[in-house]
């Protein structure tokens, strides 16, 4: 792995999301690149303030129950995932 290609993942490595080849790739990177564990770590920094810094704001319990019915392995195999919400909850 290059310089090039890690600065592409370094975003998703740092979220944990990539797979375990790719993981060992980018890690064994980092150990041999002074320049991208810098990037890196000042990636986990930033991701860390906007964790303590940002607001957070909890869904309406309405939005949030149709968030879930649509990530709903069951609905999907029954209605393509397709959620149509009819009333407001007061």
């Amino acid at each position: 792995m290059n310089c090039h290609e890690a600065g592409i993942w370094l975003g998703a490595y740092a979220d944990g999301h990539v797979g375990a080849l790719r993981r060992y790739s980018i890690q064994r990177h980092l150990r041999a690149c002074t320049g991208c564990a810098v990037k890196h770590q000042g990636l986990l920094a930033l991701r860390a303030r906007l964790r303590a810094e940002a607001p957070y704001f909890k869904a309406p319990p309405l939005a949030r129950a149709r968030s879930l019915l649509q990530r709903s392995p069951l609905l999907h195999s029954m209605h393509g995932g397709r959620v149509e919400v009819t009333h407001e909850l007061s």
